[in-house]
Protein backbone atom coordinates (compact mmCIF):
# COMPACT_ATOMS: atom_id res chain seq x y z
CA UNK A 1 0.00 0.00 0.00
CA UNK A 2 2.75 2.28 0.67
CA UNK A 3 4.62 1.68 -2.43
CA UNK A 4 0.86 2.54 -4.21
CA UNK A 5 0.74 6.08 -2.41
CA UNK A 6 4.46 6.43 -3.09
CA UNK A 7 3.83 5.99 -6.61
CA UNK A 8 1.02 8.08 -7.10
CA UNK A 9 2.95 10.98 -5.27
CA UNK A 10 5.19 10.96 -7.65
CA UNK A 11 2.66 10.91 -10.84
CA UNK A 12 1.23 14.13 -9.37
CA UNK A 13 4.72 15.46 -8.55
CA UNK A 14 5.37 15.12 -12.40
CA UNK A 15 2.20 16.40 -13.42
CA UNK A 16 2.29 19.53 -11.43
CA UNK A 17 6.00 20.08 -13.07
CA UNK A 18 4.54 19.34 -16.36
CA UNK A 19 1.66 21.56 -16.22
CA UNK A 20 3.97 24.57 -14.81
CA UNK A 21 6.90 23.69 -17.55
CA UNK A 22 3.62 23.81 -19.64
CA UNK A 23 2.51 27.03 -18.49
CA UNK A 24 5.76 28.97 -18.77
CA UNK A 25 7.15 28.02 -22.47
CA UNK A 26 3.70 26.74 -24.30
CA UNK A 27 0.62 28.07 -22.43
CA UNK A 28 0.79 31.82 -22.43
CA UNK A 29 1.42 32.17 -26.08
CA UNK A 30 -1.94 29.74 -26.35
CA UNK A 31 -3.62 31.28 -23.75
CA UNK A 32 -3.33 35.09 -25.86
CA UNK A 33 -4.15 32.91 -28.72
CA UNK A 34 -7.69 32.07 -26.71
CA UNK A 35 -7.73 36.04 -25.55
CA UNK A 36 -7.13 37.25 -28.73
CA UNK A 37 -9.25 34.89 -30.77
CA UNK A 38 -12.79 36.36 -29.52
CA UNK A 39 -15.65 34.56 -31.05
CA UNK A 40 -18.29 34.63 -28.18
CA UNK A 41 -17.76 35.45 -24.86
CA UNK A 42 -21.77 35.48 -23.90
CA UNK A 43 -22.03 32.20 -22.99
CA UNK A 44 -22.01 31.35 -19.00
CA UNK A 45 -19.98 27.88 -18.28
CA UNK A 46 -21.36 25.42 -16.35
CA UNK A 47 -19.38 22.64 -14.25
CA UNK A 48 -20.41 19.44 -13.27
CA UNK A 49 -18.59 17.24 -10.70
CA UNK A 50 -19.91 13.67 -11.57
CA UNK A 51 -17.28 11.46 -11.01
CA UNK A 52 -14.54 11.78 -7.74
CA UNK A 53 -13.59 10.26 -5.02
CA UNK A 54 -14.57 12.62 -2.56
CA UNK A 55 -18.38 12.96 -2.08
CA UNK A 56 -18.90 16.37 -3.33
CA UNK A 57 -22.56 16.11 -4.04
CA UNK A 58 -24.90 14.07 -1.87
CA UNK A 59 -26.47 10.72 -3.44
CA UNK A 60 -23.59 10.78 -5.46
CA UNK A 61 -21.74 7.19 -5.29
CA UNK A 62 -17.76 8.50 -4.87
CA UNK A 63 -14.88 6.16 -6.55
CA UNK A 64 -11.54 7.00 -7.34
CA UNK A 65 -11.09 8.96 -11.03
CA UNK A 66 -12.94 11.95 -12.09
CA UNK A 67 -15.32 12.93 -14.78
CA UNK A 68 -17.12 16.46 -14.94
CA UNK A 69 -19.49 17.80 -17.66
CA UNK A 70 -18.45 21.12 -19.10
CA UNK A 71 -21.44 23.21 -20.44
CA UNK A 72 -21.50 25.98 -22.63
CA UNK A 73 -24.32 27.78 -24.40
CA UNK A 74 -25.50 24.87 -26.13
CA UNK A 75 -22.46 22.29 -25.48
CA UNK A 76 -22.14 19.90 -23.70
CA UNK A 77 -18.99 18.05 -23.01
CA UNK A 78 -18.08 15.03 -21.02
CA UNK A 79 -14.05 15.67 -18.96
CA UNK A 80 -12.63 11.97 -18.29
CA UNK A 81 -15.06 9.12 -17.60
CA UNK A 82 -14.29 7.65 -13.95
CA UNK A 83 -13.01 4.66 -13.36
CA UNK A 84 -16.35 2.55 -13.34
CA UNK A 85 -18.96 3.12 -16.26
CA UNK A 86 -21.66 1.67 -14.06
CA UNK A 87 -21.17 4.38 -10.90
CA UNK A 88 -20.98 6.59 -13.92
CA UNK A 89 -24.12 6.40 -15.52
CA UNK A 90 -25.73 6.30 -12.14
CA UNK A 91 -24.52 9.51 -10.93
CA UNK A 92 -25.35 10.82 -13.97
CA UNK A 93 -29.06 9.48 -13.57
CA UNK A 94 -29.15 10.92 -10.35
CA UNK A 95 -27.76 14.34 -11.50
CA UNK A 96 -30.24 14.25 -14.68
CA UNK A 97 -28.07 14.48 -17.15
CA UNK A 98 -28.81 12.57 -20.66
CA UNK A 99 -25.64 10.28 -21.92
CA UNK A 100 -27.52 11.35 -25.08
CA UNK A 101 -27.52 14.94 -24.53
CA UNK A 102 -23.47 14.94 -24.59
CA UNK A 103 -21.71 16.01 -27.81
CA UNK A 104 -18.40 15.73 -27.23
CA UNK A 105 -16.37 13.35 -24.96
CA UNK A 106 -12.34 14.72 -23.43
CA UNK A 107 -9.96 12.39 -22.22
CA UNK A 108 -7.24 13.95 -19.87
CA UNK A 109 -4.97 10.85 -19.90
CA UNK A 110 -4.99 6.79 -20.35
CA UNK A 111 -5.48 5.71 -16.63
CA UNK A 112 -8.13 3.68 -16.09
CA UNK A 113 -9.60 5.67 -13.45
CA UNK A 114 -10.22 8.80 -15.89
CA UNK A 115 -11.27 5.90 -18.81
CA UNK A 116 -12.85 3.12 -17.04
CA UNK A 117 -16.47 4.72 -17.77
CA UNK A 118 -15.65 5.13 -21.66
CA UNK A 119 -16.92 1.87 -23.08
CA UNK A 120 -20.03 2.31 -20.51
CA UNK A 121 -21.00 5.53 -21.72
CA UNK A 122 -20.25 4.74 -26.02
CA UNK A 123 -23.02 2.35 -24.85
CA UNK A 124 -25.35 4.76 -24.22
CA UNK A 125 -24.21 7.52 -26.54
CA UNK A 126 -22.02 6.59 -29.38
CA UNK A 127 -22.70 9.78 -31.60
CA UNK A 128 -20.15 11.90 -30.09
CA UNK A 129 -16.30 12.85 -30.33
CA UNK A 130 -14.04 11.53 -28.61
CA UNK A 131 -10.84 13.78 -28.23
CA UNK A 132 -7.38 12.01 -26.88
CA UNK A 133 -3.76 12.56 -26.47
CA UNK A 134 -2.26 11.25 -29.95
CA UNK A 135 -0.08 8.65 -27.96
CA UNK A 136 -3.23 7.00 -26.19
CA UNK A 137 -2.78 2.98 -26.37
CA UNK A 138 -4.05 1.05 -29.56
CA UNK A 139 -6.72 -0.84 -26.95
CA UNK A 140 -8.43 2.58 -25.66
CA UNK A 141 -9.11 4.06 -29.10
CA UNK A 142 -10.09 0.59 -30.76
CA UNK A 143 -13.21 1.19 -27.55
CA UNK A 144 -13.85 4.38 -29.27
CA UNK A 145 -13.54 3.32 -32.94
CA UNK A 146 -16.17 0.31 -32.27
CA UNK A 147 -17.88 1.90 -30.52
CA UNK A 148 -18.97 3.84 -34.14
CA UNK A 149 -17.80 7.24 -32.35
CA UNK A 150 -15.47 9.60 -34.13
CA UNK A 151 -11.94 8.95 -32.80
CA UNK A 152 -10.23 12.41 -32.55
CA UNK A 153 -6.08 12.02 -31.76
CA UNK A 154 -4.83 15.31 -30.31
CA UNK A 155 -1.08 16.35 -30.73
CA UNK A 156 -1.40 19.53 -30.57
CA UNK A 157 -3.54 23.42 -29.14
CA UNK A 158 -7.09 23.29 -31.24
CA UNK A 159 -10.53 24.75 -30.82
CA UNK A 160 -12.82 21.58 -30.56
CA UNK A 161 -16.33 23.92 -30.40
CA UNK A 162 -17.05 27.42 -30.19
CA UNK A 163 -14.75 28.46 -26.78
CA UNK A 164 -13.65 25.34 -26.22
CA UNK A 165 -9.73 24.57 -26.78
CA UNK A 166 -7.78 21.24 -26.35
CA UNK A 167 -3.90 22.40 -25.04
CA UNK A 168 -2.70 19.66 -26.86
CA UNK A 169 -1.04 16.46 -25.73
CA UNK A 170 1.54 17.70 -23.12
CA UNK A 171 4.49 14.46 -23.29
CA UNK A 172 5.42 13.01 -20.33
CA UNK A 173 5.26 9.89 -18.15
CA UNK A 174 1.94 10.22 -18.62
CA UNK A 175 1.07 12.03 -21.74
CA UNK A 176 -2.44 14.36 -21.32
CA UNK A 177 -4.07 16.92 -22.32
CA UNK A 178 -6.15 19.97 -20.68
CA UNK A 179 -9.17 21.53 -22.25
CA UNK A 180 -9.77 25.73 -21.80
CA UNK A 181 -13.11 27.31 -21.89
CA UNK A 182 -13.52 30.56 -22.36
CA UNK A 183 -16.06 32.20 -20.32
CA UNK A 184 -17.86 36.18 -19.26
CA UNK A 185 -15.40 36.06 -16.59
CA UNK A 186 -12.25 34.54 -18.41
CA UNK A 187 -10.56 31.34 -19.10
CA UNK A 188 -11.32 28.22 -17.29
CA UNK A 189 -8.83 25.18 -17.35
CA UNK A 190 -9.60 21.76 -16.00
Amino acid sequence: MAKINDMKKKELKDIFILLFLFTIFKGDLMMSSIKNNIKNTTNAVKITVIYDNNPMIKNLQPDWGFACLVEIGKNKILFDTGDNGTILMKNMGKLGIDPKSIDVVVLSHFHHDHTGGLKDFLEVNSKVKVFYPQSFPKEIVDVIKHSGAEAVPVSKFMEILTDVFTLGEIKGVIPEQSLAVRSPKGIVVI
